[in-house]
């Protein structure tokens, strides 16, 4: 009988199972410890940033659905990062250079891709 082989867990926001197989299991995948508490934070700021700064806005309506979509995604099960960056895109693009909103939508990006 031989021994088991280590199994190492790392990442900072979220572990990459890989996968892992042998008698009798098989699973794998990512889990992303971000999905819940940082990126609904992050939302709320951005949110918050579009609210005070609506009267500036170039295109308020397309702005509003940018920010339905990403918060639908979000919400997903398993939240598609490439999505969320393409809402994002849009947000930022409607926002018209406006700093508050520019900067809170770099902050979920920056969120995004530091889980890899």
């Amino acid at each position: 009988m031989t021994d088991p082989p280590n199994i190492n867990i790392t990442g900072s926001q979220g572990i990459n199972f890989g996968t892992v197989s042998g008698q009798g299991a098989n699973f794998g995948g990512t889990v992303n410890y971000y999905t819940n508490n940082q990126l609904q934070t992050l939302i709320t700021d951005l949110k918050s940033a579009i609210s005070n700064h609506r009267a500036e806005l170039p295109n308020p309506e397309e702005t509003a659905t940018a920010v339905e979509l990403l918060e639908e995604e979000a919400a997903a099960d398993t939240p598609r990062p490439n999505r969320l960056t393409t809402f994002l895109n849009t947000l930022t693009a409607s926002a018209g250079g406006i700093t508050a909103i520019t900067e809170a939508a770099t902050k979920i990006k920056d969120l995004l891709s530091s889980m890899g």
